[in-house]
């Protein structure tokens, strides 16, 4: 059974597309065209507080890399596959007045994965178009955990891994700024079932999880 916020989406997607797909004038893709392109975003922040006996000063950083590849196989329908590759880290350094940073923890989340699924571009006016795509695969990551108190050199370390499946379902719109060459402007709801193998047992685990990612941008090459 198909859960209630996928069915959700699937139906905004569409609903949003069709007044547009009445608009007049339609695009086609023929069966052997081929496009190539993907998304690149990064995020950082930083923010610090005072604390007893000094400050806290925490970092935060996100870099997402999700190049994909296509062709059509049929009229307006094609085969897709995407690599997605994240690296996130939060760092977190408190600091003792008159002593300088006394302590470091850090998080990282390095992750990487590969998608199948299909894509059905949807015909608009003169240079729009809209497209949905279901996307299913498999994703690895690590995830190391440091924390070092500098007073009296301690260090801790954790290591975690994690191992998930998931399905991607996103819709959007194509800009073409010439005849190969399109923006890409859309919106992805992912669902993910994880499996956590952790050094601490009690951190290990089977987790569920969504995402909804509103706005992200592209290029898109045709050839």
């Amino acid at each position: 059974m198909i859960p209630l916020r996928v069915a959700l989406s699937l139906l905004v997607m569409t609903t949003l597309t069709l007044p547009f797909r009445a608009a007049g004038q339609e695009r086609q893709w023929p069966p052997g065209t081929m496009f190539a392109g993907g998304t690149v975003g990064y995020f950082m922040n930083t923010q610090s507080h005072d604390v007893t006996y000094g400050s806290e000063e925490e970092t935060i950083t996100s870099l997402r890399v999700n190049p994909m590849f296509g062709f059509f196989v049929t009229q307006n329908l094609a085969v897709t596959g995407s690599v997605n590759l994240s690296a996130d880290t939060r760092s977190i350094r408190y600091t003792e007045q008159g002593i300088g940073v006394v302590a470091h923890k850090q998080w990282k989340d390095e992750q990487a994965g590969i998608f199948l699924g299909l894509r059905l571009a949807l015909p608009m006016v003169a240079r729009i178009s809209c497209y949905v795509a279901a996307e299913a695969g498999i994703a690895l990551s690590s995830s190391p955990y440091l924390e070092t108190v500098y007073s009296n050199e301690e260090r801790y370390q954790e290591d975690s891994e994690t191992r998930s499946v998931g399905l991607n379902l996103s819709g959007g719109v194509l800009v073409s700024l010439n005849r190969r060459v399109a923006l890409d402007i859309g919106l992805r709801y992912s669902i993910l079932k994880v499996d956590v193998d952790s050094e601490d047992e009690g951190d290990s685990g089977t987790l569920e999880m969504s995402a909804f990612s509103l706005g992200y941008f592209g290029l898109m090459a045709f050839f």
